[in-house]
């Protein structure tokens, strides 16, 4: 399973990308690290990294969408008791 993103307001009304998943589901592809906020891939929803692998890592090995722009999507991970 990957991780799915919704855009929620958190308390300053500004929108944030959250993800839900599995537990299993957020670790990094690089480095299986565990993380509770991380950047998750637009183009291959497999693709989740923490912060220092995606400071690393090579954009030019994602596949790019039709405008040959491509983006990592930034996402905190949904908790239940955790305040947005």
């Amino acid at each position: 399973m990957v991780i799915e993103i919704r855009i929620k307001k958190n308390e300053l009304n500004n929108n944030i990308h959250v993800g839900y998943g599995e537990d299993a589901d957020f670790k990094c592809s690089q480095c299986s690290k565990e993380i509770d906020e991380g950047f998750i891939c637009e183009n291959r929803a497999s693709l989740v990294l923490c912060q220092d692998c995606q400071d690393a890592f090579p954009m030019h090995k994602c596949k790019h969408d039709k405008e040959q722009t491509h983006k990592h999507i930034k996402f905190i991970r949904h908790k239940e008791d955790a305040k947005l």
